[in-house]
C-alpha cells in the first residue's frame, strides 16, 4: 500500500489543502438539490413513498422483520461467533451499568438543587448492514439505552436483498429478556 505524505514545505502544498477544503463543499452542492427533491417526495407521498425509493436506491423494500425470523436468523450464527457476541454484550453492559448515575435533591438555606435523571420511553438506532456488517453497532447503541431503563428500543438495518445479516439480528436478541423491540 502506497500512502502519500505532503508536507507543508511542498509547492503545491497550498494548492492542495485548498483542494482537500473545498471538497466537502462541492459534494453538498452536487448532492443538495437531490436530496431536497428526495425529502419533498416523501413529505408529498409518506410511507409509499419511503418504500417507492429505498426500492429503488437499495433494489429491495423491508419495512419489518416478524420476531420468528429474527430469531431463525440469529439461530444461523455458529458458535465461534456467538460467544463473542456474548462476552462483548456481558462487558459493554458492565461498562456502562458503572456510568449510571442517581437522581439527587439537597435542600438548604431556602434552596432546592438537585438533577433528575429519567429515562426515555423510546430511541431508535440505526446499523449499518447493506455493504458491511457492524453487530458492534447494536451492541455499543442498544446496550447503554438498554442500561439507562429505555423501554423499547427501536432498530433500523439497511439489510440487502437477501435481507438482514443473521449476525445482525443475534447482536439484537442476544438476551432475549433485554433484546432490542419485539415489536413488528
Amino acid at each position: 500500500m502506497n500512502i502519500k505524505t505532503i508536507k507543508t514545505s511542498d509547492k503545491d502544498f497550498a494548492t492542495f489543502l485548498r483542494g482537500f477544503q473545498e471538497r466537502g463543499s462541492r459534494l453538498y452542492a452536487d448532492v443538495e438539490p437531490q436530496v431536497r427533491g428526495i425529502i419533498a417526495q416523501i413529505k408529498r407521498g409518506g410511507d409509499a413513498a419511503l418504500r417507492d425509493l429505498t426500492e429503488k436506491y437499495d433494489g429491495h423494500c423491508q419495512i419489518s422483520v416478524a420476531q420468528e425470523s429474527i430469531e431463525n436468523g440469529a439461530r444461523q450464527v455458529p458458535a465461534d461467533i456467538m460467544a463473542p457476541l456474548q462476552k462483548a454484550y456481558q462487558r459493554i453492559e458492565a461498562f456502562h451499568r458503572r456510568q449510571l448515575q442517581n437522581s439527587w435533591i439537597q435542600a438548604g438555606d431556602g434552596d432546592i438543587l438537585g438533577q433528575m435523571l429519567r429515562p426515555l420511553q423510546r430511541v431508535g438506532i440505526y446499523v449499518p448492514g447493506g455493504k458491511a456488517v457492524y453487530p458492534s453497532s447494536v451492541l455499543m447503541n442498544a446496550i447503554p439505552a438498554r442500561v439507562a431503563g429505555v423501554e423499547e428500543i427501536i432498530m433500523a438495518t439497511p439489510g440487502t436483498a437477501a435481507g438482514i445479516d443473521p449476525v445482525i439480528l443475534a447482536a439484537a436478541i442476544i438476551d432475549s429478556e433485554k433484546g432490542i423491540s419485539k415489536r413488528e
